[in-house]
């Protein structure tokens, strides 16, 4: 089981993506604005963060450099999950420090199975 934060400002989303992770086992946390997801993921330490390109006051790419330079954030796997942006933002994404891109909809099979591969990596990481 992976603790993972969701960051986003669509309740529908947080709603779809919550459910996927708990009938997978793991547990969701949530924040709807940077200032939240920047608190939560410091007090929580999740795993992983599924965290939202638009997002009011702040871009994801901006929060994703912020996320990882708390304490703990270099051990996060950050994985931007979006409806918008441009052709090149996964590039943009892994530039910042991003370990994978989700454009929405996104199919439930496609997000439980990167999930698991961030989770794989997770502990990978953890154990060296």
């Amino acid at each position: 089981m992976a603790r993972i934060l969701i960051v986003d400002d669509e309740p529908v989303s947080v709603q779809l993506l919550s459910r996927v992770l708990k009938v997978h086992g793991h547990e969701a946390l949530h924040a709807s604005t940077p200032e939240e997801a920047l608190e939560v993921a410091a007090r929580e330490q999740p795993e992983i963060i599924l965290l939202d390109w638009m997002l009011p006051r702040m871009d994801g790419i901006d929060l994703l450099g912020r996320l990882r330079s708390l304490p703990g954030g270099d051990r996060w796997r950050i994985v931007m999950v979006t409806a918008g942006g441009d052709a090149d933002l996964a590039e943009r994404v892994r530039e910042a420090g991003g370990d994978g891109f989700l454009q929405k909809p996104v199919a439930i099979d496609q997000l439980a199975e990167v999930i698991e591969a961030q989770v794989r990596a997770s502990e990978g990481a953890g154990a060296v």
